[in-house]
């Protein structure tokens, strides 16, 4: 007696929703909207910018290696945090790329996790190419750091991205890059 997986079937429209899709294509064609605009119409969700979505997709990681840590499966966290086995399942695998920070918190800890928030400045940008040290008379005062300083450094490099190390290793004159 074999146990196969079911098989997934195709999504298959209904009339309607082919008539949807068919006046989004038709009115594109035409008009060329752009992403607000489409957000405006209804035709698309709002798109959630890149930076928030990695920050998104390491915490929801953390969550599901915490559960398969413990054993749990989503029918378990579901009944631990009052949301929907669905839902876990959405947040889980990407699905619901905004969910609120209630459902967070019910989830992790459903998980026996705390979720902690922080405001971290921004990073100010680098300064005009051939800009000089404050002090100097070509450079305002209050004006930002030598791209190569290290304190500069230090608030724009997270722990870890070796994408980011090599670029400010770059700035500093360090590493050469690939090549």
């Amino acid at each position: 007696m074999s146990m196969d997986k079911p098989s997934r079937t195709a999504f298959e429209p209904t009339p309607e929703q082919r008539a949807a899709i068919r006046a989004i294509r038709e009115r594109s064609r035409h008009d060329r909207p752009g992403p607000d605009e489409l957000v405006d119409r209804g035709d698309i969700d709002e798109p959630v910018p890149h930076g928030q979505f990695l920050e998104l997709a390491c915490l929801v990681r953390e969550l599901r290696r915490r559960r398969e840590e413990l054993g749990l499966s989503l029918t378990d966290v579901s009944e631990r945090s009052g949301l929907t086995r669905a839902m876990v399942s959405r947040i889980e695998n990407g699905w619901n790329l905004n969910p609120t920070l209630e459902t967070l918190y019910r989830l992790a800890l459903a998980l026996g996790m705390h979720i902690g928030l922080s405001a971290e400045r921004i990073p100010e940008e680098p300064p005009a190419r051939g800009a000089k040290e404050s002090g100097d008379p070509q450079r305002p005062e209050g004006s930002v750091k030598d791209p190569g300083d290290p304190q500069r450094l230090e608030g724009r490099v997270r722990s870890g991205s070796k994408l980011n190390v090599r670029r400010a290793r770059q700035e500093r004159g360090e590493d050469p890059g690939p090549g």
